[in-house]
């Protein structure tokens, strides 16, 4: 994992904050607020070593990660434009998500997008290479199932996947999944997805302004 970070336990305070947060989702969102439990796991979140327990449960408040500079870029006219860079934990999702799927061989990650539809054309560009998607009743998700163990692919699906207000990622182990059919279709029905949320193992979920998250594991 990431030098000079740890693990923070978030305990019942966690589990509220996750309870909140997927009031804002959709499909798979209600799946989970219906099916989970969330007393049947632990809640935890990466953050620096520096940063208190105290600190980790303001869940709305960034500025717990160490800044990484300004971000430069041009605009389609060419004028050049400067930001302050937002740094992030994305690294840790990945090896997190790489970890639960050698472990689980069966094992799905599916994504929640709540910003894109099925029918946006840049899914259909160069920008969206690699990227493994699939639609339910006119709703955008993404897939990495367990044979896919390039980091940057992962990492671009879950940058895919975060709105500024809004990202989730429910890790779960299902044999009898045809994640292969979905591809080929564009598609998944209402019944995976329930079951999905049913056999979930982890939830990770967006925090600290963006750039943390907080992450359920079933125990």
């Amino acid at each position: 994992m990431m030098t000079g970070f740890r693990e923070i336990e978030l305990g019942a305070a966690g589990q509220s904050y996750l309870h909140k947060s997927l009031q804002h989702g959709k499909h798979l969102a209600k799946n989970v607020l219906r099916d989970v439990q969330f007393a049947h796991g632990r809640v935890t979140t990466y953050l620096p070593e520096n940063v208190t327990d105290e600190s980790a449960k303001e869940f709305e408040l960034g500025g717990k990660l160490p800044p990484i500079g300004e971000r430069h870029d041009f605009d389609r006219a060419g004028r050049k434009w400067t930001m302050e860079a937002k740094p992030n934990t994305d690294s840790w999702l990945v090896k997190d998500i790489l970890e639960f799927t050698a472990e689980n061989r069966s094992g799905i990650c599916i994504f929640e997008d709540l910003q894109f539809s099925p029918s946006s054309p840049w899914l259909f560009s160069s920008k969206a290479k690699d990227l493994k998607w699939v639609s339910c009743e006119g709703q955008l998700f993404y897939l990495i199932p367990a044979s896919e163990r390039d980091e940057k692919v992962i990492k671009k699906t879950i940058r895919a996947a975060h709105a500024s207000w809004y990202f989730l990622c429910v890790m779960a182990s299902l044999p009898t999944l045809p994640e292969k059919q979905w591809l080929v279709d564009r598609s998944i029905s209402p019944a995976h997805l329930k079951s999905i949320a049913q056999a979930a193992e982890r939830i990770v979920m967006s925090a600290y302004d963006g750039e943390g998250y907080v992450e359920w594991k079933r125990s």
